[in-house]
């Protein structure tokens, strides 16, 4: 889907259709754009530039506090638009799906596109557009539907098709990737595909080199999304702290907030965690920096009163001199595991669940992942 996030507002408020508008998490100047609509991205606004950034580019700029349960409506709505074409619907986040499909002629491939696009139109609202990739597996497919944006239609029939893009054009590369490919001499798409599956396993260090040489070719068991129901090896939570919370009692009330957030959701995922890393950062002027401070590792717990205790303890360690003017604080659980793969101790102190009156409302999580297991 084309801007989802931005669409969506603009389906639902008249005034924002046609006008540059952005989605952030909370109504504040010191957050980010989560989506930028494409009159928006016209202005050079997009995703993840700052707020006051973003007005600076184009001081009229509509800025919409996100509504996330909203956006799972939509998400709904549009999966069961591509189960009326498609027997096979793999949702891969909140906006964006893989369906499978016979093999067909190139007439007929965009006949069913232009069928699917009519159907969006009418279900989802004239504002909802997509862009769709056909090829012989997810990740070549994925690839082809970021070639026209909004509302495009690309075949990609091999990895040659691929040449013209620059190495972080493909999904799962990023400048750091790129920089670590650039130092064993792969500089282009076309030096990626040429390599064998030994020398891309060199290059990334890991069988995952060995997968990218079977995705580029249209293989289905080595395929993008593939790993997206894995249980998190992390769990983590940060907020841009709002103007009326911006002091250290306000930043330590949305601290205890996201440990409990974090705690229940290792319960949620039946999870024990061994280490906890918490985070504050700040913008006192003229310095500005983040702490992060962490728990030794230890044995694997899922106990809310423990984790708590630890909590707090990290926050006391915070230095004095950044007391003023935190920015934003988050959380991190480490080196998870199953609750069944736990091997109690002899010596474990069983400690009561910690029970906390909530003292601040998290605003709904915006996922990027898989909505089955982000929202209930």
């Amino acid at each position: 889907m084309n801007s989802f996030y931005s669409s969506i507002e603009q389906q639902e408020n008249n005034k924002y259709r046609k006008q540059p508008t952005i989605v952030v998490p909370i109504l504040t100047d010191y957050t980010c754009a989560i989506a930028a609509s494409y009159e928006a991205k016209a202005h050079g606004i997009k995703s993840g530039m700052s707020v006051l950034d973003a007005v600076r580019k184009y001081p009229l700029l509509n800025v919409v506090e996100a509504r996330p349960l909203e956006y799972v409506k939509m998400h709904t709505k549009l999966v069961r638009v591509l189960k009326r074409h498609f027997c096979n619907v793999k949702v891969l986040s909140i906006d964006e799906m893989s369906c499978d499909i016979e093999n067909m002629s190139d007439t007929d491939y965009f006949k069913i596109s232009a069928a699917l696009k009519a159907d969006i139109f009418k279900e989802l609202g004239e504002c909802m557009s997509c862009s769709i990739g056909v090829s012989d597996n997810t990740f070549l497919a994925k690839v082809a539907s970021d070639f026209q944006k909004p509302n495009g239609f690309t075949i990609v029939k091999s990895y040659e098709d691929l040449y013209n893009l620059k190495l972080t054009d493909l999904p799962g590369i990023n400048t750091r990737m790129q920089k670590r490919l650039n130092s064993s001499s792969i500089y282009t798409v076309k030096d990626l595909c040429s390599l064998n599956e030994l020398e891309l396993k060199k290059a990334w260090g890991s069988v995952v080199g060995a997968r990218w040489y079977y995705m580029l070719r249209g293989n289905q068991d080595c395929d993008y999304g593939m790993h997206y129901k894995d249980i998190p090896t992390t769990i983590g939570h940060a907020h841009v702290l709002p103007p009326n919370m911006k002091s250290m009692e306000g930043a330590y009330t949305i601290f205890e907030a996201l440990i409990c957030r974090g705690l229940n959701r290792l319960t949620e995922y039946r999870l024990c965690a061994s280490k906890l890393d918490i985070f504050l950062s700040w913008k006192n002027k003229p310095s500005k920096g983040c702490y992060k401070f962490s728990t030794p590792i230890v044995t694997s717990s899922s106990n809310h009163g423990y984790w708590m205790n630890q909590a707090v303890e990290l926050w006391k360690k915070i230095p004095y001199e950044i007391q003023g003017k935190p920015f934003s604080v988050g959380i991190r659980f480490t080196h998870t595991i199953p609750e069944k793969d736990l091997n109690l101790s002899l010596f474990d102190i069983p400690l009561e669940k910690f029970n906390m009156q909530k003292k601040y409302m998290l605003p709904e999580r915006i996922s990027f992942g898989n909505p089955d297991r982000m929202f209930n």
